[in-house]
């Protein structure tokens, strides 16, 4: 049985602990004003904002714009929710949320893919290339939401001499850009 004086204490500590937790939901940049839902599934509000809420806490979103119920992929034993994200580099993004457990449904991209496929194309004129390593090299560095990869490849002249080249490649939200340049 508690005393007063550890009733006290426990209640100053609970108010303690709520108001922290007040605080920090104060700078959280979650807008409610951009969750809807149709009147129909109003009850599902709190899972919305739990839902935008784990989209925020990932690494690449800093903003939520919009968040829905997504009607076509939900069903009545699994609720899907629909967030549109803004990222740093100030274009948004579409996360799913899982109403279950609130974690992403949606897929990493996959850079390294799109860097690859833009490289043969850049190469495609160049003859005998021989690659020196099967998979890209993944390099550090870059501003965040900046994917950068690395080859190192040999091709021939049309006189059959020997070039060495280095190609990298810097996807940006996605979007590679390869540059390729001599090896020494």
């Amino acid at each position: 049985m508690l005393s007063i004086k550890e009733g006290v204490g426990c209640t100053c500590l609970c108010l303690l602990l709520v108001f922290a937790n007040a605080s920090w939901a104060l700078d959280t940049p979650l807008n409610e004003k951009a969750l809807w839902l149709p009147a129909k599934y109003q009850g599902h509000y709190i899972e919305l904002v739990s839902a935008a809420q784990a989209a925020l806490d990932l690494p690449r979103c800093i903003e939520v714009k919009q968040a829905t119920l997504d009607l076509r992929q939900s069903t009545p034993e699994k609720s899907i929710y629909r967030v549109l994200c803004l990222q740093e580099s100030g274009k948004t993004y579409t996360e799913m949320i899982d109403g279950d457990g609130y974690v992403s449904l949606t897929p990493e991209k996959n850079s390294a893919m799109a860097c690859h496929k833009l490289l043969l194309e850049k190469t495609q004129q160049m003859i005998d290339i021989s690659w020196l390593e099967g998979k890209p090299k993944s390099l550090a560095g870059g501003s965040e939401g900046e994917e950068r990869y690395q080859w190192d490849f040999d091709a021939k002249s049309l006189d059959g001499d020997a070039l060495h080249y280095t190609a990298v490649c810097v996807a940006d939200d996605g979007v590679p850009k390869v540059t390729i340049s001599a090896r020494r």
